[in-house]
């Protein structure tokens, strides 16, 4: 990331790389521990009750993920970024089996610098995969609110998440 991103303005920062990517992660804690089905059906479920009413979904995770994410970028490019949850404008549990969990929220973001402050939509669509004793988590994130790059979103993790079960 670039010192570039502190004077874009939304649409640019949303036509950049940056605003639409896939990532897998594996949390580093958990990357030498092997997974039981009990335990992945217990975070299953959690994620469902979390995300199964959706209407009035709020979660002070989400707040304390972009502190962490704006001190993260501070570092990189040398200046003080603040990043705050404006407001959860949907969220969904989109899918739920033996092996999976994937649901998707949209939010809008603040993004502050000295030098300008921008509110960006954002798509993010999760998926928690138990693969072979692991959980991995797969992320689709797009910046935008309409309802066709809300399906695009979920669409596309989806896909990819049932990809990575058949070839496991």
């Amino acid at each position: 990331m670039s010192a570039d991103l502190l004077t874009a303005s939304a649409e640019e920062i949303s036509q950049s790389a940056c605003s639409d990517f896939f990532a897998l992660q594996v949390i580093s804690r958990a990357e030498n521990v092997t997974v039981v089905q009990r335990n992945f059906d217990q975070v299953r479920e959690s994620v469902a009750e979390m995300f199964g009413s959706g209407a009035n979904f709020r979660d002070q995770r989400f707040s304390a993920e972009f502190s962490r994410i704006a001190q993260s970028l501070s570092t990189r490019v040398g200046t003080r970024i603040d990043m705050k949850l404006v407001r959860v404008s949907r969220a969904s549990l989109d899918a739920q089996q033996r092996d999976l969990v994937q649901f998707t929220v949209g939010y809008k973001v603040s993004v502050s610098s000295k030098l300008k402050t921008e509110s960006l939509d954002v798509l993010t669509s999760t998926a928690l995969v138990f693969v072979k004793g692991k959980l991995l988590t797969l992320r689709r994130l797009r910046m935008g609110n309409s309802e066709s790059e809300l399906q695009a979103v979920r669409n596309e993790l989806g896909e990819w998440a049932r990809s990575v079960l058949a070839s496991n």
